[in-house]
């Protein structure tokens, strides 16, 4: 929000946010998946009106065969995109959802404990498809209590993100 004077953005809105992942995983195969989206716009009710929506989205999913003991071959899909919708008055309006979906493949290092699991994972893919070349490394670990509820929390940090 700014001071109201000309040229701001006097109504700035936070529309909402979504960030969840799943993970399953059976004799030798192995699946992850995790999506993001948030939503944010605002508006500039005095002379020239304009309002602007947009939504960031994010999805990944594989599939992994242990190849060796927490270890795994991984394939699968990532998606990036911006929707954005503008609106000048009543006079010019546009929308538009640009964003890339890469094919990936990789390796995953999965290693269950009593309380604390660690996920390591590096991915690399576009191959041309939607973006050239992608590579991402990440390590995340995965706490479980002994409650009843099973709470259930997660640090995640990507350590390595490559676009061309």
């Amino acid at each position: 929000s700014g001071s109201g004077g000309s040229g701001d953005i006097i109504d700035g809105r936070f529309d909402g946010a979504f960030l969840g992942g799943f993970s399953a995983a059976k004799n030798r195969i192995r699946v992850d998946a995790d999506a993001m989206w948030a939503g944010v716009g605002g508006d500039r009710k005095e002379r020239p009106i304009l309002s602007i929506d947009a939504d960031v989205i994010y999805g990944h999913a594989s599939v992994g065969y242990m190849i060796a003991k927490d270890l795994y071959a991984t394939a699968g899909l990532r998606r990036m995109a911006l929707k954005y919708d503008i609106k000048f008055g009543d006079q010019f309006n546009f929308e538009r959802k640009p964003g890339v979906t890469d094919p990936l493949v990789g390796l995953g290092y999965h290693r269950k404990g009593d309380r604390l699991d660690l996920h390591v994972s590096v991915e690399g893919g576009g191959f041309g498809v939607g973006s050239d070349v992608e590579m991402f490394g990440g390590i995340r670990f995965d706490y479980q209590s002994d409650d009843a509820l099973r709470p259930h929390g997660r640090l995640q940090c990507p350590v390595l993100q490559v676009h061309e």
